[in-house]
């Protein structure tokens, strides 16, 4: 795993700058054990709704037939080009957090993911959807549409379609579901995808994502130090917006732990 540090945008324009953080102490128990009481309640209000999005985590860099097997009982197709930290995906929803530089080739895309970033990437017949939810270096994650090269900041998702649809709205639920704003198309040269960009709530990913609401129960040291990480961040972002009242007073206990250490290109 890469050192407690995260960068974060410090504007909303995709050449801003990027601010590197670092943690000073880790989170206490206190503090997470109320921020999954929070996701616990969260999640089942999702769940209720029927808006989970599914999917499963990858933690292999190999892809034997035990792993495409697991991978395919979750409904992730993987092809047989599928190797050493390069993905070929078919189908399915994967949460990758790897500890190696990885590919993810789709038909519309690929997405490359430097090791100790964390994304979660939908693939559907039309539709590749990237959500960018943890870097702990600038410029970890981008997308490749032909020649062409996008790169991501955290809490920004990407939808590349082959649907000749110019209004992000009229696109499928799936990409509907996470709470976004400021969806906008993005010009693209090539002449047989469409692609949007778009802020997303943190929040919203951890309790409508399931592999991100997995992380909540897991026994996995890795799983509970993304968890954490995750949970910084939206706290950084102030995006954890809720009802439920103990939220503010955990965010505030949590944004005094993070202090600010520079900032890069």
């Amino acid at each position: 795993m890469v050192g407690n540090a995260l960068c974060l945008p410090t504007g909303a324009a995709s050449n801003a700058g990027q601010t590197q953080l670092s943690f000073t102490q880790p989170s206490s128990e206190p503090v997470m054990a109320n921020y999954k009481t929070v996701l616990e309640q969260e999640t089942r209000l999702v769940e209720e709704q029927k808006h989970v999005i599914p999917g499963t985590t990858i933690y292999a860099h190999n892809f034997g037939g035990d792993e495409a097997n697991r991978l395919a009982k979750d409904g992730v197709l993987i092809g047989c080009k599928s190797s050493d930290c390069y993905i070929d995906l078919q189908s399915g929803n994967i949460l990758l957090t790897p500890e190696k530089d990885m590919v993810v080739d789709t038909n519309n895309c690929k997405v490359s993911i430097a090791a100790g970033a964390t994304v979660f990437i939908t693939v559907s017949v039309n539709d590749v959807i990237v959500y960018d939810l943890l870097q702990t270096k600038p410029k970890q994650v981008s997308v490749t549409v032909d020649k062409q090269k996008l790169v991501m900041e955290p809490a920004q998702m990407l939808v590349v379609t082959t649907q000749n649809i110019s209004d992000f709205e009229k696109l499928g639920v799936t990409s509907h579901c996470v709470t976004y704003r400021k969806a906008k198309p993005f010009a693209l040269d090539s002449k047989t995808v469409n692609a949007f960009m778009a802020e997303f709530s943190m929040a919203s990913a951890m309790t409508t994502i399931q592999p991100l609401q997995r992380l909540t129960v897991s026994n996995h040291r890795e799983d509970r130090l993304v968890l954490e990480k995750l949970i910084k961040v939206a706290v950084l972002l102030g995006d954890f917006a809720s009802s439920i009242d103990a939220v503010p007073q955990i965010a505030d206990s949590g944004a005094s732990q993070i202090a600010e250490v520079g900032q890069k290109d």
